[in-house]
């Protein structure tokens, strides 16, 4: 039983002192805890750019990305012109999936590697068609699978799925298809042409929020150093932090651009320190090693934030001990339907018990009836059947209710996809990378501003499936 020491601090208090409400926690600005994160002993927190400080517009940008991958395809790869009839469908994909770059599909998997959803262009497969293909076997992220893991990911998948129902009467080479279409936005991004056009344009896909100089400056006076750690290049970073921050280099203490992440973890790549004139530490490329050596900050002193499952997360928990936090744009939304549709979660939890408890009766039962067989004791075992086989019935009925809530409920999430963090009652690969390589996860780098810099984020104490009979 929790020991409650505070009285509720009433709402016009909160204003006279000008305070945010949102101090009394909306669960849309909360930060979630994967691991025991105690903000006093960190001493250096560090911050990718984009989609983490710069949040982009979500449908401006990736219709921007759409169009000029596929202008490059046209002009230089020699797709047909018919693609230029095409628009961007922003509901064609979500963050997590995978590419199968032998069939062309979209996969999107649970924790445990198992394909429960599958697209092939417009096509969604059936249950069958995902078995025959998917059920026995072990999927790993080779050559032949890529993994969609950053939100600039979601118009190459939409653009994948548009080339393929175009071209799928001509036997189209899938593995081929998916690397022109890599290229060529990969392209667009390095050759600055896409870049041009976002800094021409600042308002129209660069969200401006006055929170990120507030919740730096915040950070900045408890102490902590901060530095900036990205893998775009000087010019664009300072062109983007200028209309972000103004006068930004003054939030940092060092600033690493063209860090060519995740390399910067697992590679010995040479800092080059920029030569124009500045009071701040400004460089290039380098590594982990040379940076904790730079800094004289540590393994769990340093806390770096971004929004690459992989490059920013993955990659610096395996490599090293630094402390993570995932900057997930979508948790707001999933978080209000969540909320939204708490009846329907509570009714998939009271059959999932139910079925539980029955599966647990039934089997017990299969073993008492050996019992009553091998006793001939005929009568008993008959009633015993009998039982059975009324369960078993009512065991069919709680399998279509629990399929019928649970896809009504996950089409409200996404129409095909369902939720981004669940799959079939279980963690989706996405889901599981997060609670995995995430120390801490939130929606924006902003939610810091409603948590104390010696703040200890403290996680729920898990559960085995046989804790649950004694706790």
């Amino acid at each position: 039983m929790t020991v409650h020491f505070f009285s509720p601090i009433p709402l016009e208090i909160l204003e006279r002192a000008g305070a945010p409400r949102a101090l009394q926690r909306d669960p849309t600005r909360a930060i979630y805890t994967n691991r025991n994160l105690d903000l006093s002993l960190i001493r250096s927190v560090g911050f990718d750019m984009d989609y983490t400080l710069a949040n982009y517009h979500k449908e401006p940008m990736e219709t921007l990305q759409y169009q000029m991958t596929i202008d490059y395809l046209v002009k230089h790869l020699g797709y047909p012109e018919e693609l230029y009839r095409f628009s961007y469908d922003p509901n064609l994909s979500i963050r997590g999936l995978v590419v199968d770059k032998r069939h062309g599909h979209l996969l999107k998997m649970d924790m445990h590697g198992r394909v429960w959803r599958a697209m092939h262009g417009y096509k969604h497969l059936q249950k069958s068609e995902i078995d025959a293909l998917y059920k026995n076997h072990k999927i790993k992220i080779t050559k032949d699978f890529t993994s969609l893991d950053t939100l600039f990911a979601m118009p190459e998948a939409s653009l994948y799925c548009d080339v393929i129902n175009l071209l799928k009467n001509q036997s189209p080479k899938y593995g081929k298809i998916f690397e022109d279409i890599r290229l060529a936005i990969d392209t667009i991004h390095s050759n600055g042409s896409l870049k041009a056009i976002i800094t021409r344009n600042m308002s129209t896909y660069i969200e401006s929020h006055t929170d990120i100089a507030l919740t730096l400056h915040k950070l900045r006076s408890s102490g902590k150093k901060l530095f900036l750690l990205t893998n775009s290049f000087w010019d664009y970073t300072q062109t983007v932090m200028s209309y972000l921050l103004g006068n930004w280099l003054s939030y940092f203490d060092i600033v690493i651009t063209a860090s060519h992440k995740p390399g910067f973890f697992t590679d010995p790549n040479p800092f080059k320190k920029m030569t124009f004139e500045t009071q701040h530490p400004v460089y290039e490329g380098g590594n982990i090693h040379e940076f904790e050596k730079m800094t004289g900050f540590r393994g769990e002193e340093i806390l770096y934030v971004g929004d690459h499952i992989y490059g920013d997360i993955v990659r610096s928990r395996k490599e090293t001990l630094w402390r993570t936090c995932l900057i997930v744009d979508e948790l707001p939304r999933e978080i209000e339907l969540s909320m939204r549709y708490t009846p329907d979660l509570d009714r998939l939890g009271q059959i999932d018990l139910e079925r539980l408890d029955l599966d647990n009766e039934i089997g017990l039962h299969r073993v008492v009836l050996a019992y009553l067989d091998a006793a001939k004791m005929d009568a008993e075992a008959a009633q015993v059947r009998r039982e059975m086989e009324q369960a078993k019935k009512h065991l069919v009925f709680l399998d279509e209710q629990m399929d019928l809530v649970q896809d009504a409920l996950e089409r409200r999430f996404h129409p095909f996809w369902g939720e981004l963090f669940h799959e079939h009652h279980d963690l989706s690969r996405f889901g599981a990378q997060v609670r995995s390589y995430a120390c801490i996860y939130t929606g924006k780098v902003t939610n810091f501003l409603h948590y104390s810099p010696l703040h200890t984020f403290r996680k729920k104490g898990e559960l085995m499936s046989h804790d649950i009979q004694f706790r």
